[in-house]
């Protein structure tokens, strides 16, 4: 009884949580459309789901590489829930971003001429973004909540 309890209070054997999502997104688009399967040995209630779009922006080389995390969009969808022990449970979100530019971004966009150079200088400054969706979900009688980090591909 007491490992039960124990293994509940730690998330073990508890509520995990996967992301579905149709690959790639637009980034034009300025949401990120998806599902979250919840699944779980017990049954418990979900509380909250946190969701967050990053962007890790790289540039520079060697000893001059600069790495930035930026948070594009984030939501919390505030619907308690319960998970059936042994059942799927699937939660549809919409999450609403705001794209970040950089100064060339901004640069190749004013002027189609000036759209090479912008290119030419993101490669030879080696930029480079990526995005990933970060999902918390906020399980009632446990201290490790349930986590998942995922890439996600933006065209």
């Amino acid at each position: 009884m007491a490992l039960n309890k124990f293994k509940r209070w730690f998330g073990i054997e508890g509520v995990k949580v996967e992301v579905v999502l149709d690959e790639p997104q637009q980034l034009s688009a300025h949401a990120l459309e998806g599902s979250l399967r919840f699944t779980s040995m017990h049954a418990q209630t979900v509380r909250e789901i946190r969701l967050k779009l990053i962007e890790r922006y790289a540039r520079g080389r060697g000893a001059d590489r600069l790495v930035d995390d930026y948070v594009l969009g984030e939501v919390v969808l505030s619907r308690a829930f319960v998970v059936p022990a042994e059942q799927v449970v699937a939660v549809d979100f919409t999450l609403p971003f705001q794209q970040l530019e950089s100064e060339i971004d901004r640069m190749g966009a004013r002027n189609l001429l000036l759209n090479g150079v912008a290119k030419l200088a993101r490669l030879s400054r080696r930029v480079r973004s990526t995005y990933r969706l970060e999902v918390k979900a906020m399980v009632e009688g446990t201290t490790l909540h349930p986590y998942e980090k995922v890439p996600v591909r933006l065209v």
